[in-house]
């Protein structure tokens, strides 16, 4: 996977996301962690893209362009 780079801020709500879908949700370890691999992709695919740390308030300015972009390279991806 590629080089992610974000914030402390950003790394700390992400943890408390995966915390929130394990305990509040109760999704299993399995589920978590593919939710969370794709978010890290995601950020990895800002990163490659913005090659700079990515911030949370880059998140506000996250086009549909940009996501349909990075869903286009994950289909190119030999995913089951």
């Amino acid at each position: 996977m590629n080089k992610v780079n974000i914030t402390n801020g950003l790394q700390k709500i992400y943890e408390a996301w995966r915390e929130y879908l394990t305990y509040t949700k109760g999704y299993s370890a399995y589920t978590v962690r593919c939710y969370a691999d794709d978010v890290m992709a995601f950020f990895a695919f800002s990163y490659a893209h913005k090659n700079q740390q990515i911030r949370m308030g880059d998140m506000h300015n996250i086009s549909h362009t940009h996501i349909r972009k990075w869903m286009g390279e994950m289909s190119d991806k030999p995913y089951a």
